[in-house]
């Protein structure tokens, strides 16, 4: 989407003065070293004049927020608040200043006050959810120009009123469901379908965990493996490595202590056999089989890892949402099943990081949540389990959520992974 600052500039100045609610920023102090992260609650608004984006600004490293103490801007417009409005149509880039240090950017549109429903198109994540109340489907409305509008307008199911941008149900349908919208008070023209039904099965995933450290001499081994399966679209093997405690991404603190005491925990969980397993790096593991694999051996090899993620059972899905604060990441899972069992949920809070010189990034564990070996849970067929952990900020160093991602898994009785999901801090995805 482009940015139309002229557009924003031709006298707009008073007017955004006017429109903001008042903040902070004259007194801030320098921050060098620091990051920080910019949102916003919406990504549209209507150019009224009232209708407002709030925004919220994240010190990275101090896990505050430092909203009151920013100043904000629209292109090289400083705002005079913490807010967003405006009268005059279009897409705006905006941004965070802290002492010397800038934001990332977000993008709001500002959609005409006296919006219509020409140009506007309504899709869906899915068109097939299972009716346990736990999978849903996401609804997007966008514009002529691509820009997701959702946040103002209306959804509907079958005509009746639906709370938000979700649609999930508990009812299994004979006929395709009728998802429709409004937008300014309009009739979008389009409307799409959707089958609840239980007779569907759920997308197969493998678990793929890898203890390493840097400058192992087998890690580009792995390296490869990883990236060649991350290509996948959708993704089938679900990726994420484990530092060892002589991993120089301590030493150098890109990992905090409390990154390290759970990677200690995972060694001496997976292997309790190892005399030296806190150094015992490389190794890999799949659906968290406690088999050690040498990485010489076919078994670690990108095309068995698929064919091994296509012959997973497929009965089990699990849904993620969260949401984060300046201090916490809270995630939300559901987990749906076609059969009873008993076994546990895990959820790993991951970081995006480069090894050494390289510019791939790949996930890093920063913690576990509730734990390294996961939450006893009943699953029931047909009934969707709730899964909810928090993550603290606080002790895990300097973290962006936008470089964050979560996985959340099950396991069985015997502790074997039946089903993997990830998802990016703030992203809903669904069975």
């Amino acid at each position: 989407m482009k940015s139309i600052y002229s557009v924003f500039l031709f006298g707009c100045a008073v007017l955004f003065a006017a429109s903001c609610s008042s903040g902070g920023g004259d007194d801030t102090p320098p921050s060098t070293g620091k990051t920080i992260t910019l949102s916003a609650d919406r990504s549209s608004i209507l150019a009224d004049g009232q209708d407002a984006a709030v925004l919220t600004l994240i010190d990275n490293v101090t896990h505050e927020d430092i909203t009151s103490k920013a100043s904000f801007y629209a292109g090289e417009q400083l705002l005079n608040g913490t807010s967003f409005t405006t009268e005059v149509p279009g897409t705006y880039t905006l941004k965070a200043v802290f002492g010397d240090v800038t934001s990332n950017t977000v993008e709001i549109k500002a959609v005409s006050g006296d919006i219509d429903a020409e140009g506007i198109t309504l899709s869906v994540s899915k068109e097939m959810v299972f009716p346990d109340g736990g999978d849903f489907a996401v609804l997007t409305l966008t514009d002529a120009d691509g820009a997701d509008v959702s946040d103002l307008g209306e959804f509907y199911a079958d005509g009746k009123a639906l709370e938000g941008r979700r649609f999930s149900t508990t009812s299994g349908s004979a006929a395709p469901i009728t998802i429709s919208a409004t937008i300014g008070g309009h009739d979008v023209e389009n409307t799409a379908e959707i089958i609840a039904t239980s007779n569907i099965n759920f997308t197969s995933r493998l678990l793929f965990e890898n203890i390493t450290m840097t400058g192992c001499q087998y890690c580009p081994f792995v390296k490869t493996i990883i990236r060649d399966v991350e290509k996948d679209d959708p993704a089938q093997v679900i990726c994420y490595c484990i530092h060892n405690s002589v991993s120089t991404l301590y030493q150098s603190s890109q990992l905090s202590q409390t990154t390290l005491d759970y990677a200690n925990v995972y060694c001496d969980f997976m292997l309790p056999d190892e005399s030296d397993r806190r150094r015992a790096a490389p190794k890999s593991f799949v659906n968290r089989n406690k088999e050690n694999h040498s990485y010489d051996s076919k078994y670690i090899q990108p095309d068995n890892l698929r064919t091994l993620a296509r012959q997973q059972p497929k009965n089990v899905g699990i849904a993620i949402e969260s949401a984060y604060t300046a201090s916490e990441v809270t995630v939300h899972a559901s987990i749906g099943t076609k059969q009873s069992f008993s076994g546990r949920a895990v959820a790993v809070l991951t970081k995006r990081m480069s090894w050494e010189s390289d510019s791939y990034k790949y996930r890093v564990m920063l913690a576990y949540a509730p734990s390294v070996e996961g939450q006893e849970l009943s699953f029931e067929a047909g009934k969707a389990a709730s899964f909810n952990v928090t993550f603290d900020l606080t002790k895990l160093g300097s973290v962006n959520p936008d470089e964050c991602e979560i996985i959340v898994f099950v396991l069985n009785a015997e502790g074997i992974c039946q089903s993997v999901q990830y998802a990016g801090v703030g992203e809903a995805k669904s069975y």
